[in-house]
């Protein structure tokens, strides 16, 4: 729901990983609703699975030092393994989207921005019936008006991030 939601607001970006070096081969650290090998949650993948299918992608690094960038990546492989949040209305650390996992990865340091998902999901047709027959709201859950998140383009338009193509 999460990247439905990312891609009505921003338009372009719907996913976001945390990319790394391990010996020779370049890493990413993300979590989806269904990964590889049906793996719901954080995972590690090879840049080119995670890239898959994409149609445009950008790189783009963290301006604070190495070791912030580091301790990152540890933190988020500290979280492999943690399910996919499909509920939009729960938004703790024991179940995260990819941008969830990039927020609480570099401790916080993206702004949060308030999202008013009653118009936006209006717009994309979805109502409460629709977003529990889809998973994404529990039988007693009640559809929010509001979730804080960090979206893609929160994290590229930061001015802690410089562009690396």
């Amino acid at each position: 729901m999460e990247s439905f939601v990312a891609l009505e607001v921003d338009g372009k970006w719907t996913h976001v990983g945390i990319l790394h070096k391990s010996g020779n081969e370049w890493l990413v650290i993300t979590s989806y609703n269904v990964g590889k090998n049906q793996v719901h949650g954080v995972q590690e993948e090879s840049l080119d699975d995670f890239l898959g299918l994409a149609k445009a992608f950008v790189v783009v690094r963290i301006t604070e030092n190495a070791d912030y960038a580091e301790n990152a990546v540890k933190r988020a492989l500290a979280k492999i393994g943690v399910p996919y949040n499909k509920s939009i209305s729960d938004l703790g650390d024991d179940r995260m989207t990819c941008v969830a996992l990039a927020r609480y990865a570099y401790g916080g340091i993206f702004k949060m921005t308030s999202i008013d998902l009653v118009p936006i999901f209006a717009r994309m047709g979805i109502d409460e019936k629709l977003a529990r027959d889809l998973g994404f709201l529990e039988k007693s859950e009640k559809l929010p008006t509001t979730v804080r998140t960090v979206l893609p383009s929160d994290i590229v338009a930061s001015g802690r991030v410089v562009s690396g193509g």
